[in-house]
């Protein structure tokens, strides 16, 4: 089985208690829908389903999600129209800005929006597989973003993340919580 389930940020969520182990068939269903172009939407739904075993009780253990992706270019650049498996990809801006080669425009904005939801139902919980105290069986995000590209080799990315739980857990401190804010700023370099 997957250990652990963790939000957008890498906290796990909904841990599973050790000795358990999937068996018997396992199925997932994930449908997706995409349109790229100067605003782009990706969305996808997942179920996940296997039957699950402690040794002792044994039950079908079925988690679903979904997200959707929007994101704007300010600037008047396109995503890249392929066939929806890649996500987003790196953009070449109209206006590049690289000194080195005498060019001054403004580089590709763009603003980026994700909200997305994660239910594990309780059935985990009632046969014994997942504690309640370390886990929670819902859990939902919003991330919110601006990116500039000054070139199609560079990226900078300032986000915010907020995860709310339907049932307070242990992070990193004395009590449990129920939600928490991420702020982060990233750079990145494609060759």
């Amino acid at each position: 089985t997957n250990p652990a389930f963790v939000t957008p940020v890498g906290i796990p969520f909904f841990v599973f208690n050790q000795n358990i182990w999937a068996m018997g068939n396992r199925t997932r269903v994930a449908p997706h829908v995409y349109w790229f172009g100067r605003f782009s939407v990706l969305a996808e739904y997942m179920n996940f389903s296997r039957e699950l075993t402690d040794g002792r009780v044994s039950g079908q253990s079925t988690q679903t999600a979904y997200y959707v992706n929007m994101s704007y270019w300010l600037t008047g650049e396109r995503d890249f129209v392929g066939n929806g498996f890649q996500s987003y990809s790196t953009i070449e801006p109209l206006r590049p800005f690289i000194p080195s080669r005498g060019e001054y425009g403004p580089g590709a904005w763009q603003l980026a929006g994700q909200w997305s939801e994660f239910n594990t139902g309780t059935a985990d919980f009632a046969r014994g597989f997942v504690d309640r105290t370390r886990s929670t069986n819902q859990n939902r995000n919003l991330q919110i973003g601006v990116n500039w590209w000054p070139n199609k080799y560079t990226r900078f990315s300032l986000d915010w993340v907020w995860s709310g739980f339907n049932n307070p857990i242990p992070v990193n401190g004395p009590m449990p919580i129920s939600q928490y804010n991420t702020a982060w700023f990233r750079f990145a370099m494609f060759f």
